[in-house]
């Protein structure tokens, strides 16, 4: 984090590695906060590249983010991390614009925009686009329906 910008103080990166639950990890490793990363982060698996990557962008301690499938491919636990973080941020007047296919991490959202081959659709709440909005339901529909069938797949009945 500070190879970009060489004022950062060691302090602020611990706090924010620390808000993003990587501190602990990052002092055991050999060289603690001078370990570089590795090419693409290679040094860290998925969910802790994640919450790097937050955690160089919450350094700067910006108004705006914008957030691009940051939580893509991420185990439930560090979804769950990060998704506290972004609550966090907008519960201290930051704005956070979130971009997601995964709709489960944006429920919550003060509002959703919904689009369709580059156009915009619909904009609202969750609970407004599910009453209102077809391409929304479809969408909400069609996830919760694959996240059913992986827990149907996946639970001890089918194993036996």
């Amino acid at each position: 984090m500070s190879m970009i910008d060489k004022g950062i103080s060691i302090e602020k990166i611990k706090k924010v590695c620390d808000m993003v639950g990587m501190n602990e990890y990052i002092e055991q490793l050999p060289n603690g906060y001078d370990t570089i990363m590795g090419e693409s982060g290679s040094r860290f698996f998925g969910g802790q590249i994640h919450r790097l990557a937050l955690a160089r962008s919450l350094i700067r301690n910006e108004n705006v983010y914008i957030i691009d499938e940051l939580t893509a491919d991420l185990d439930g636990e560090n979804e769950k991390i990060i998704m506290n973080i972004l609550a966090q941020l907008v519960r201290s007047g930051k704005l956070v614009i979130m971009v997601s296919h995964r709709l489960s991490t944006i429920v919550k959202a003060n509002e959703i925009i919904v689009m369709d081959n580059g156009n915009i659709v619909a904009s609202g709440t969750h609970e407004v686009l599910i009453k209102e909005c077809d391409v929304y339901q479809k969408l909400y529909g069609s996830e919760w329906e694959s996240y059913c069938n992986l827990i149907h797949y996946t639970s001890d009945d089918d194993i036996n």
